[in-house]
Parts: structure tokens; sequence; C-alpha cells
């Protein structure tokens, strides 16, 4: 059985938006907080979870041997195809789905990203330690500071979907639980940077 909140992400993140957020990315390049995770991972075989149009995926092409992309919105894994096979990228898998579901059947990659994923997936604990256990060398994420301006900006944006008749909810996962399960994964914190409203973090293996 699909995912509820994965279905509600399909739904919400629709082809109209993907096409949107690449006309952004080819004016703008990443957002910052995009930036500086991609500045602070290694190189090597890439798995981006809920990778959007794919910003990561570009800055990888030019190194990686395969990435892999899972993404619960359709239009996001479609566009993201398109534009990796438009820069002559071959090695590439995408995967419309909810990673927690799918992961088993997903191979290890050098590194794994989840950019502004976590505060979009109700199981944090599922989702850390499945991807967690996908990185072989490091693992990254940028997700909402914990602080009271995200919580209200979050509980707005909510009810503002509630009201639109969408079943998509935004969640302020804790910071002392994520940096937790990735050190219960034998990951350790290589280093931190953040915006006014996102934390960039990333870990690595001894």
């Amino acid at each position: 059985m699909p995912c509820p909140h994965c279905v509600s992400a399909d739904k919400l993140f629709d082809p109209r938006v993907a096409r949107r957020e690449l006309s952004r990315l080819h004016r703008r390049g990443p957002s910052a907080s995009t930036r500086m995770l991609i500045a602070a991972l290694p190189r090597g075989s890439l798995l981006d979870i809920g990778g959007g149009v794919g910003a990561i995926q570009h800055a990888f092409a030019a190194t990686a041997e395969r990435i892999t992309h899972v993404d619960a919105s359709q239009a996001y894994v479609a566009v993201a195809r398109a534009e990796l096979e438009r820069l002559g990228f071959t090695s590439s898998e995408h995967l419309h789905g909810d990673f927690v579901a799918l992961h088993a059947s997903i191979e290890a990659h050098t590194v794994v990203t989840l950019d502004r994923v976590l505060c979009c997936y109700p199981d944090l604990s599922g989702l850390v330690i499945a991807s967690t256990a996908k990185a072989q060398r490091a693992w990254g994420a940028v997700f909402p500071k914990e602080r009271w301006w995200t919580r209200v900006g979050v509980r707005v944006m909510n009810l503002v979907l509630r009201l639109r008749g969408s079943d998509y909810q935004g969640y302020i996962h804790p910071e002392a639980q994520i940096m937790a399960l990735a050190e219960a994964a034998g990951l350790r914190l290589k280093s931190t940077a953040s915006t006014w409203l996102w934390n960039v973090w990333t870990f690595q293996r001894p």
C-alpha cells in the first residue's frame, strides 16, 4: 500500500511545480543551503533521496560513476531524468516512490543526500536509518532549524495546505534525534553550516 504522505506529495509537487523549479534552477542555480551541502561532500556515486529537479545530481554528473534518484513526485523524477540526459549523463536510475519502502532493493552509494527531505517525511527514524545504511562514505542533509519561527512557519504552511484540500504536511524534527540516529548508524559529524532557516549537516564514516 502506498505511503499516504508520499501520495499527497506526488499530488502537490506536480508537473507545473517541477517546471517552475527547473526554470529557477537554470536562472539562479542551487539555493544557498544546497550549495553548502554540495561543497561539503566528497565525490563518488550519489544516492539523492527526494532530489527534486536534480540540483545535487547536476553537481555530481561530471565525476560520479552512477547516480540514483528516488522521489515521491513523478514529475520531479521525470524532470531530473531528462536533465541528466540533456547533460549527457547516462549512468543514472530514477525511482518513483517512498524510499523507506524501496530501500531494500537499492544499493549502497558513496554519498547519500537528503536536501530538504527530513522535514517532508513523518517517520524520521525510518528515513534516517534506511538512508544512512546506504552511505558508504558520507551522508548529508538539509533540514529546518529547530526554532520557534520555523515551527510557526510550518504550522501556517500546514494550515494553508489543509484549507486547499491537501493532505501533505511538513515537520520540524528534533535536531538531537537526527544527530543520535546518524551516530547510531556509525557516522560521525563532519561539518555544519546554516542559513537563517536551514541546517546543513554532513556526516562521514570513520
